[in-house]
């Protein structure tokens, strides 16, 4: 049984509320404005068509400096692109050896796989 001397009260009972704390209501998360920011129209040249100038959003101009980095040689921007197309590669394996027969095991213990 707890000792009644070490229980603390409640911190938010009837009289204590969270009054007028936190963010607003009706003000957006960070996700919302950088959607929104994101979807904005800019003016870019175009990298297969002579430079000619072509209107995307903010995100897809986003894209295109990623890829050019990558063209050059960014080994980071590269795998990035990789990643998002690909999802994130794993290390480990997981393979439930009670589901498998003794050959199969067996060439997996010689790295015959």
């Amino acid at each position: 049984m707890p000792n009644p001397q070490n229980l603390r009260p409640k911190p938010f009972t009837s009289e204590n509320q969270p009054v007028n704390r936190g963010r607003k209501k009706g003000t957006p998360n960070r996700a919302t404005v950088f959607k929104r920011w994101l979807e904005t129209k800019i003016s870019v040249e175009d990298p297969t068509n002579d430079k000619k100038k072509v209107t995307v959003t903010l995100l897809e101009a986003a894209a295109l400096g990623q890829i050019k980095s990558a063209t050059e040689g960014n080994t980071n921007a590269w795998k990035e692109i990789q990643d998002t197309l690909h999802g994130k590669q794993t290390d480990t394996l997981n393979i439930n050896v009670g589901e498998l027969t003794d050959e199969q095991l067996q060439a997996l213990a010689s790295g015959k796989s």
